[in-house]
């Protein structure tokens, strides 16, 4: 095994990552194992093997994400490398975006303090400089965000979502799972942790206004035939039902022309932003932190009670 350039490609390690990418053609799931593989031993040890798997899924990525740049891949390789060109072909079909966040942490643990490969090249004080910059190049243009889904962009711009973004992503929702709440929820929770953390934050907000909207004495009077005398956290729950059966439904009911019925309720939808927080950054759900701009909690929304 050898390395004959700074680039991401100058390195017999990299084209065996190539090489079993273009053998197993499993392309998203392959990408994201080289990233896990990177992020699971950045805070011990990042051997030299795991460094060059993780930045040849994170520099595909970036050529996929933003337009391939062979320049930050290799000085061997040419776009006239058909297999290389079909590669990323094929990759473009896949959601690679939803790796990028990922494929900056590997970036940043690869030039940090744990990495084999990084303390190899600043032994190189001709290329190192070069292998730094190559690599700061391709974090940038993935950090840019700038060919994301249009809708994500906007909520990571923004950092807030509509009614409609938010109804989107219910959408997702497993119902050929009901009965198991967990995996009704498993595709939400899923797509969210691979979203910028500001698309999380974004989604919780728009939770809780929705639930807001519909915490009023008169949804309480006609679900149990008074404004007293229930559980706050039931009625609670029995607002989240609105919530997970689509805007119309969520609309008719906030609007009065459809009821809700106290038998039902549906408390896990609180939990998908904390989920899936914790999935993304491999926390303790009890970590998440943050507090939304108004409180779902019955009673909250005094003007309606």
């Amino acid at each position: 095994m050898g390395c004959w350039d700074y680039r991401i490609f100058g390195d017999d390690v990299a084209l065996d990552a190539v090489a079993e990418l273009l053998a197993r053609r499993d392309y998203r799931n392959m990408l994201e194992a080289y990233l896990d593989s990177a992020l699971a031993e950045a805070d011990d040890y990042l051997e030299y093997d795991t460094c060059v798997y993780g930045l040849v899924a994170a520099a595909l990525v970036d050529a996929v994400q933003n337009g391939v740049d062979w320049n930050l891949l290799t000085d061997v390789l040419t776009e006239k490398d058909n297999e290389y060109v079909r590669l990323l072909q094929e990759l473009e079909a896949v959601d690679v975006w939803l790796l990028s966040e990922k494929a900056d942490r590997v970036l940043e643990a690869v030039e940090g303090e744990n990495s084999e490969l990084r303390a190899l090249w600043e032994e190189n004080r001709t290329l190192y400089p070069l292998w730094l910059e190559n690599l700061h190049a391709i974090r940038g243009r993935i950090r840019s965000n700038e060919n994301l889904p249009e809708e994500i962009q906007r909520i990571h711009r923004e950092k807030a979502m509509c009614d409609a973004d938010f109804f989107r992503l219910t959408d997702l929702l497993d119902w050929d799972q009901e009965g198991e709440d967990e995996r009704v929820l498993e595709p939400l929770i899923a797509y969210l942790a691979k979203c910028p953390e500001e698309v999380i934050i974004a989604f919780d907000d728009r939770m809780a206004k929705l639930l807001y909207d519909l915490d009023s004495a008169e949804l309480a009077r006609r679900i149990y035939g008074t404004d007293g005398h229930f559980s706050g956290d039931e009625f609670l729950y029995i607002r989240c039902v609105a919530l997970v059966n689509g805007a119309d439904f969520y609309y008719q009911v906030r609007d009065g022309r459809r009821e809700l019925d106290n038998d039902l309720g549906f408390e896990a939808i609180l939990y998908v932003p904390a989920m899936a927080w914790a999935r993304k950054y491999g926390k303790e759900l009890q970590v998440y932190s943050h507090m939304t701009d108004v409180s779902y909690e019955t009673g909250s929304n005094r003007e309606k009670w």
